[in-house]
């Protein structure tokens, strides 16, 4: 894992950038991030192995814990749900 760090070389480079520049810059920062989490797995595949894993998501166990959250009701918990299963599949 390489440790990022702010020298005045990068800070002068990150002032000058347009909006573009910085959030290709963030991204690239970011998805740095998620990789060395991951053990360098690309990002995308791993998401794709997530979505793909989305069948052995116990449901019941979600929405209970879900239902923990203070100021989630019964209605805005379904909607959750809706909102989880249609991205998923269940």
């Amino acid at each position: 894992m390489e440790k990022l760090s702010l020298d005045r070389d990068m800070y002068r480079r990150i002032k000058s950038m347009n909006r573009e520049t910085m959030e290709r810059t963030m991204q690239n920062v970011y998805e740095s991030g998620w990789n060395d989490a991951l053990g360098n797995n690309n990002v995308s595949e791993v998401a794709e192995t997530a979505v793909e894993a989305g069948s052995a998501v116990d449901t019941e166990k979600l929405r209970e814990e879900l239902s923990k959250i203070s100021g989630v009701g019964a209605k805005r918990l379904d909607e959750i749900m809706n909102v989880i299963g249609s991205v998923i599949g269940f």
